[in-house]
């Protein structure tokens, strides 16, 4: 089974676009405070049957991608989340009768949440920039980069899963936690996916 880290080929230049992102409010709060610069996706295929063929020098389609080897021939995967110099706008979990859950309780006694998948756009505070795009495996980050990911290490987190690691990857173990909480299901770490890397800074725009 293939292994490593994949720097992502992407073009220079064309048209900038704008798509949306989900984020949880722990990480919308990290994401304000400067402290999440980069996030992690699951790259939707087949990962069991995948052989790449991929590297920074390859001549890949317009748009940051992938080739995957499936069913007899080589396909192309476009990241979702678009080229360096597109933007993603947050959607974030809101109370029903206004304001954002990240904030804290709501001002009305027994509000209810709107799902963060149900946000306008008009609501959204947060745009960012991508400014890299690379697919590597999920066990591949590095400790710098779990802390780039805006989670708060926790010494006492332990490795989903009976995976030993290393005990000075406080970052890195609280991260496997907190992935394996939200996709344990369908993309768990000791499953090892390929993952999109998405680096990206906020931008600060004119109201």
């Amino acid at each position: 089974m293939a292994t490593g880290r994949l720097a992502a080929a992407v073009p220079g230049g064309g048209v900038v676009k704008e798509r949306p992102i989900v984020m949880c409010g722990p990480m919308v709060r990290a994401t304000m405070a400067g402290a999440k610069t980069n996030t992690r996706r699951v790259v939707r295929t087949d990962h069991s049957r995948t052989v790449l063929y991929f590297n920074e020098s390859d001549a890949l389609p317009q748009g940051a991608g992938w080739y995957e080897f499936k069913g007899g021939c080589w396909s192309y995967l476009r990241c979702p989340y678009g080229v360096p110099g597109d933007r993603l706008w947050v959607r974030e979990t809101l109370w029903r009768n206004g304001g954002y859950v990240a904030d804290g309780p709501s001002k009305v006694k027994n509000d209810g949440k709107v799902p963060a998948i149900f946000m306008p756009r008009w609501d959204g505070r947060i745009t960012l920039e991508v400014t890299a795009v690379r697919v590597e495996r999920l066990q591949d980050i590095s400790e710098e980069d779990a802390r780039a990911e805006g989670i708060e290490p926790r010494h006492n987190a332990k490795w989903p899963n009976g995976d030993p690691g290393y005990m000075h990857d406080v970052a890195r173990r609280t991260f496997a936690s907190g992935w394996d909480s939200i996709n344990g299901k369908r993309a768990p770490w000791a499953s090892n996916p390929w993952v999109w890397v998405v680096t990206f800074k906020r931008l600060e725009l004119a109201a």
